[in-house]
């Protein structure tokens, strides 16, 4: 896999009943993909840092993948 030579990070915020460490957990450990609790930065409520380094396939994927958490809490 070739990695970029940078990358891009966003904040993104849900709207869920969810603790962002939780919908974190459960985005790795059912989704397989990985985004970093807001709280970890000082945010408060659902928000998490995702970043945009990979192929264009795979971010996809992976957003698809948060999606489909999203939309089942």
């Amino acid at each position: 896999m070739d990695l970029a030579p940078f990358g891009v990070v966003g904040c993104v915020r849900c709207a869920c009943d969810l603790s962002a460490r939780d919908f974190a957990t459960r985005l790795a450990e059912g989704r397989g993909t990985l985004v970093v609790p807001g709280d970890c930065f000082g945010l408060e409520g659902c928000c998490f840092r995702l970043g945009f380094g990979y192929e264009r396939e795979r971010l996809a994927a992976g957003l698809e993948r948060l999606v489909a958490l999203a939309a089942e809490v």
